[in-house]
């Protein structure tokens, strides 16, 4: 995931976890949102509605 994530944002994407949180690499991943950074803040909306967090 974080070679996808790199090549995004090299290309001017946004990646976030799927809260809109910066993706972090350092602990479980919580799902990856990943688009050309015009739409993303939408997708966060359309996903974290119907989101239940695993436990």
């Amino acid at each position: 995931m974080a070679a996808i994530a790199l090549l995004v944002t090299e290309a001017g994407g946004t990646v976030t976890d799927r809260l809109g949180a910066a993706q972090r690499y350092d602990r479980p991943v919580n799902g990856c949102i990943l688009s050309n950074g015009r739409v993303h803040e939408e997708l966060v909306r359309a996903w974290t509605q119907d989101y239940v967090p695993r436990r």
